[in-house]
């Protein structure tokens, strides 16, 4: 096999020696050493170097194209090379051809172009054979998934093309499903959610994540009876409890059922002592039924939690009002406003309480 020095490959592609350096220490090369521990660069390594070179020339930074690389070694077999493919601009995107199927390995806009017969040309190397190589093979189920699972964060469109050429190989991944299910949900498309949910479901009856995501679906769109019934499967398998709890707590609480809300709130806590929400939202609901004595601890727990929490301090505030005990709702109202100076309605009760008092006090001079 040809190698190449640092001092040929800068010559050959027209780069300074330490851009080269520099990209060798970002991770997209791993040259042999040779004599001197001098790098020896392959004529595949010369591929991505002038691929590199294109891509620095139109200020992508470095950062920016060892990520694409790394994304796209890990979305091949492991007998598949980078220059195996074909990668080429398609509008704002860039595309991954194998010979059978095309793909977005990363959201970027740039163009990867690979131009083999011009590389070859410079380093005097006979030209590749007439016959077109095989095709690389087509990704499988599973890679269709992990490449989707990279795109996500980026470009969701793109992943849910990727899943659903998973699925279209291998119908049962269920993992596909729910993330295919997470992402229309994402861009509020409730019907395609669900109907993923219950494939996963179908595939994988054991699997919590499915039944805890299509609860939060259902009690996105106000259906409390299903949203129940799917986070009491959630907790049946004991996935995430204290927030399925959590949210069943909310969903009682919202149609009126206190006893069932106080309960499932209970329970969260329980299972997680920190749940600063969950004692909030006890405190709350004990607040609204005029049971003041169990509200009081529990708003102390969550400031205990967080002592910046202005809305605990507030509520504070206005059930010692209630009880008449006015210096303390003045010290709660002011601890409330120190945590959140825009909190307009401690300041109207602060005002009204230090007004009523100021009366008072001159009133019994």
């Amino acid at each position: 096999m040809t190698h190449f020095t640092t001092r040929d490959a800068a010559k050959i592609l027209d780069l300074p020696e330490q851009q080269i350096r520099s990209c060798v220490r970002a991770g997209f090369l791993s040259p042999i050493r040779g004599a001197g521990r001098r790098f020896q660069f392959t004529f595949q390594d010369l591929l991505l170097l002038k691929t590199t070179k294109g891509l620095l020339g139109s200020r992508v930074p470095l950062k920016r194209i060892r990520r694409m690389l790394a994304s796209l070694k890990r979305q091949l077999p492991d007998d598949q090379h980078l220059t195996s493919l074909t990668i080429y601009a398609d509008g704002s995107r860039v595309v991954a051809w194998d010979g059978a199927a095309r793909w977005q390995p990363d959201s970027g806009q740039f163009l990867f172009n690979f131009e083999v017969q011009a590389v070859a040309e410079q380093v005097a190397l006979p030209p590749p054979p007439a016959t077109a190589p095989a095709p690389a093979p087509a990704l499988t189920a599973q890679q269709w998934a992990n490449l989707a699972v990279e795109l996500e964060g980026s470009s969701p469109e793109e992943a849910q093309r990727a899943y659903h050429q998973a699925l279209e190989l291998d119908p049962t991944l269920s993992d596909a499903h729910v993330n295919l299910g997470r992402l229309y949900q994402e861009a509020k498309k409730p019907v395609q959610a669900e109907a993923h949910y219950r494939a996963a479901i179908e595939h994988a009856p054991a699997d919590p994540i499915p039944h805890f995501n299509l609860a939060v679906l259902f009690q996105e769109s106000g259906q409390a009876e299903l949203a129940l019934a799917h986070y009491g499967e959630a907790i049946r398998v004991g996935y995430s409890p204290a927030l399925s709890y959590f949210n069943m707590g909310n969903l009682y609480h919202s149609t009126g059922n206190i006893p069932a809300a106080t309960e499932s709130y209970t329970r969260a806590i329980e299972l997680n002592p920190g749940y600063e929400d969950a004692y909030y939202n006890l405190a709350r609901t004990y607040q609204g039924s005029g049971d003041f004595d169990r509200a009081i601890p529990l708003y102390r727990e969550v400031i205990g939690l967080n002592p910046k929490s202005a809305d605990a301090h507030y509520n504070l505030g206005v059930i010692y009002k209630e009880q008449g005990l006015f210096p303390r709702a003045i010290a709660e109202f002011t601890s409330a406003l120190e945590a959140d100076p825009g909190l307009n309605a401690a300041r109207v009760e602060l005002d009204r309480l230090i007004s009523e008092k100021g009366e008072a006090d001159r009133g019994g001079r």
